[in-house]
């Protein structure tokens, strides 16, 4: 099975906006906020939506950063996943799915060597190292 999926990178003052994960298989891990496209919509729909439902942001514009395939993953599928950057978040006062935590490069660096950080490549999309068409292909 393939699965799209849409994450939003937002950097603000020097922190990135991480989410605290609950599934199972990544458990107190961070990740982006995102999750997979639904029936009837564009990426950009599901990375605006899946920030909202998550993080409780909006943003006002998205632009494509880069786009990560994984063609094992541990249930057998493979994930293409499109990672947007966000400009000018806004916090909504309403209820969303899971805990923030604005994360520095430092603390990124630090969780990703812990094991934190949910997605290998999250790191080095943070720090710029892509292949520099922004196209990264992580293939393990």
């Amino acid at each position: 099975m393939i699965s799209v999926v849409c994450s939003v990178l937002i950097e603000e003052n020097g922190k990135y906006l991480f989410v605290k994960e609950v599934k199972e298989e990544a458990k107190d891990k961070y990740g982006l906020p995102g999750g997979r496209l639904d029936p009837g919509e564009t990426l950009e729909e599901a990375a605006r939506r899946e920030l909202q439902e998550e993080a409780g942001y909006r943003v006002e514009q998205l632009a494509l950063l880069t786009i990560n395939q994984k063609p094992h993953t541990q249930h057998g599928n493979t994930v293409i996943k499109f990672v947007y950057i966000g400009t000018d978040p806004r916090q909504l006062d309403e209820p969303h799915e899971l805990e923030t935590a604005w994360l520095t490069i430092d603390e990124i660096k630090k969780y990703a060597e812990q094991g934190r950080i949910r997605g290998k490549e999250i790191p080095a999309i943070i720090r710029g190292e892509d292949t520099g068409v922004g196209l990264t292909i992580t293939t393990h």
